[in-house]
């Protein structure tokens, strides 16, 4: 599986728990574990965590990732970002913008 197909797949194990532009909450599901170590163990994304990747897409300002509870908070530029690219992602349906996001940060790690 190639990497973006494989976050997209990790994008719909998550959940949106609070939205207020600019700033999101995503729960992860226990489906999403397995999906981000074998996104971890892919060869272009050993030297950096998910939480680094996620911080390299154009418009993240912050990511912190709550391990205890399960959630993600994500600070963002929400003229770069809007809401429906964050259902998509979680719904798993296929937003251009957001791919071209995706894939933008693959190719510079």
């Amino acid at each position: 599986m190639q990497a973006l197909d494989l976050f997209l797949e990790i994008g719909k194990t998550l959940t949106i728990i609070h939205y207020v532009p600019g700033r999101i909450r995503l729960r992860f599901s226990k489906s999403s574990i397995p999906l981000i170590k074998q996104f971890s163990e892919m060869d272009s994304f050993k030297e950096i965590s998910v939480e680094q990747f996620i911080d390299t897409l154009s418009g993240i300002n912050n990511v912190k990732v709550n391990k205890a509870v399960g959630s993600a908070t994500i600070q963002y530029d929400p003229e770069k970002w809007n809401k429906s690219m964050w259902e998509h992602l979680c719904a798993g349906q296929s937003d251009p913008e957001l791919c071209q996001k995706i894939s933008d940060a693959i190719n510079k790690t």
